[in-house]
């Protein structure tokens, strides 16, 4: 899927919305569209058949997405809670946008969380090494069945199904 075929299907608030965002934090606009594309290729090569489920493959991406996110908005700007903002405000409209059920969109926001808090904790010198770091994390993801469970699993990737 192209950005040009996920911008077509916005309506007028939303579009206004994230045009909104871009405005504010115009530098990390450029570097996003790079990652997230980037990130979603990089998903597909490591964990080809199961990237999209709702398993590790899945908690990998989002938090590889939100971590990549920041270390490419690192190349434009040195302010880290700036970009770590950006990166929370711009991947939780994504979930808004792109609407799934509860259990998954909690999921999805918990993962991108635990993303960026593996960019707090260090600082990267290569794509590679941020591939590296996600999957040591999915070492320990936790499997969960409801949201509650959630709060348990502080700073660990989570997901639903077993691949």
């Amino acid at each position: 899927m192209t950005i040009w075929t996920i911008i077509k299907r916005f309506q007028y608030k939303e579009f206004w919305e994230l045009f909104v965002l871009s405005i504010k934090y115009p530098l990390y606009v450029y570097p996003t569209l790079k990652a997230t594309a980037k990130s979603f290729q990089i998903a597909k090569n490591e964990f080809p058949k199961t990237h999209g489920k709702k398993g590790r493959a899945n908690a990998f991406r989002h938090a590889f997405w939100n971590t990549y996110i920041c270390y490419e908005c690192t190349k434009w700007s040195r302010n880290r809670q700036g970009i770590i903002t950006w990166a929370e405000l711009i991947t939780a409209k994504h979930e808004e946008l792109s609407p799934n059920e509860p259990l998954d969109t909690a999921m999805d926001l918990h993962n991108n969380k635990v993303g960026r808090s593996i960019f707090y904790k260090r600082t990267f010198e290569s794509v590679n090494e941020i591939i590296e770091s996600v999957k040591k994390e999915l070492e320990n993801a936790k499997k969960i069945s409801n949201v509650s469970e959630i709060e348990e699993c502080t700073d660990v990737l989570i997901y639903i199904k077993e691949e």
